[in-house]
């Protein structure tokens, strides 16, 4: 887990608001990315005020106590249970929405479209976007997802990519991480 910044994301939602009549025969497509790039810049917010949480649990054992108590340990796993939500939710968000962003960069890179002085824009746009929804983001995404729907062993506990819904995502995966927890993690604490 680490901060992340929606500066990025801010400015492509900025710029294509701005461009939005440039862009309206995707129209459709466009809000569809608008929103879901408002979503990981508010996730954004999100994340970082979780991973701030986090770091003060950790400053708490490592730097006072030296000890992790079950408080400390309860309201760890919780904000680890609400971030594993959020980035999956995302995740799968973005993943069911991609092909309208490949329908935009696909408009955008067609010089045709274009009168000369928007195609520096169109370019500019495409290039965004590609940075965010592209090939290769696209990979890291499922790839990503792959992850996610894996257990500890690496196979894989569904059958399509973003089956589960968010909620039973979270209590999959935290019921399998309770599962190694007691048995793993507590056999090792009580035999050194």
């Amino acid at each position: 887990m680490m901060k992340r910044s929606k500066k990025y994301v801010e400015e492509l939602i900025q710029l294509l608001q701005q461009n939005k009549s440039m862009l309206f025969p995707v129209q459709s497509s466009v809000n569809i990315i608008i929103n879901t790039l408002t979503i990981q810049a508010k996730n954004t917010i999100l994340f970082n005020d979780i991973y701030q949480s986090i770091l003060e649990i950790d400053n708490e054992i490592y730097d006072r106590s030296k000890t992790l108590t079950k408080e400390l340990w309860l309201r760890g796993r919780s904000l680890i249970k609400k971030y594993d939500g959020l980035i999956y939710s995302e995740f799968n968000y973005v993943f069911n929405n991609l092909h309208h962003a490949e329908k935009i960069i696909t408009y955008l890179n067609d010089e045709g479209n274009f009168i000369l002085f928007e195609r520096f824009k169109a370019k500019r746009m495409a290039k965004k976007l590609e940075k965010i929804f592209g090939k290769e983001a696209k990979a890291n995404l499922i790839k990503s997802l792959e992850g996610f729907e894996k257990d500890f062993q690496g196979n894989f506990f569904t059958k399509t990519i973003g089956e589960l819904s968010t909620d039973e995502y979270v209590q999959f995966i935290h019921q399998m991480a309770e599962n190694d927890y007691k048995r793993n993690l507590l056999r090792d604490c009580r035999n050194p």
